[in-house]
């Protein structure tokens, strides 16, 4: 499959979500949009609402839109069936709770500007357990038999507890790369953002602050 039949077929309201599941699997996209929305769940009428965190506020969610380089870690479609996606598909990736910490402090060592392109990687290194009435941390898993283990305990047939996994998340410019940085903006504006075309050089479509120290192991 081309890129542009990538772009051509991926609607933007079924871009699959990209999955941890198993520890050792890695993921490498360039960022086309990042939003933050309320963090909802089902309750037991099967019904979504917001989830509220302990101080009442309701729980936030940042949901990354991006174009896969590389992958070995699934996605999953509507019908939660996974897969490993392709070079040039459009994905998302969502952080909530501790996940979301981790994504505003990889944004924070970025060593350079927080626009479309910037390479995003991440792995799966372990696992946290979460109550899941008050997702409070009850935790963690080191291995993936483990892993396995924990699906198949009362915690988890119950309903009792839910699993986050978590791994290694970095930010770096993509300049080492200008062919997928050119396929990145070609993305945002086709399907993502439809604007007049702008060059590499011009423009940043989102501004931010940037300090440094990314790391680099996972590139």
């Amino acid at each position: 499959m081309s890129y542009e039949d990538v772009i051509l077929s991926t609607s933007r309201d079924t871009y699959p979500v990209v999955r941890r599941t198993n520890i050792g699997e890695k993921i490498v996209v360039g960022l086309l949009k990042e939003e933050w929305r309320n963090l909802r769940k089902k309750n037991n009428q099967g019904v979504w609402e917001d989830v509220a965190k302990s101080d009442g506020k309701i729980a936030k969610q940042v949901v990354i839109t991006a174009l896969v380089k590389e992958s070995t870690m699934p996605v999953g479609d509507g019908d939660d069936q996974t897969r490993v996606p392709e070079r040039g598909e459009i994905v998302r990736m969502m952080f909530d709770r501790g996940g979301a910490s981790q994504w505003i402090d990889a944004k924070k060592a970025l060593d350079g500007q927080f626009k479309v392109g910037v390479l995003i990687a991440m792995n799966t290194t372990h696992a946290i357990r979460y109550s899941t009435n008050s997702f409070a941390e009850l935790g963690r898993i080191d291995t993936q038999a483990d892993i396995d283990a924990w699906y198949q305990s009362p915690a988890n047939i119950q309903r009792k507890e839910s699993l986050g996994r978590r791994g290694d998340l970095a930010l770096k410019d993509a300049d080492s790369d200008m062919a997928f940085k050119a396929e990145c903006l070609k993305a945002f504006h086709e399907v993502i953002n439809v604007q007049p075309d702008v060059t590499l050089d011009q423009g940043d479509p989102f501004p931010g602050p940037a300090t440094v120290g990314a790391p680099s192991d996972l590139f």
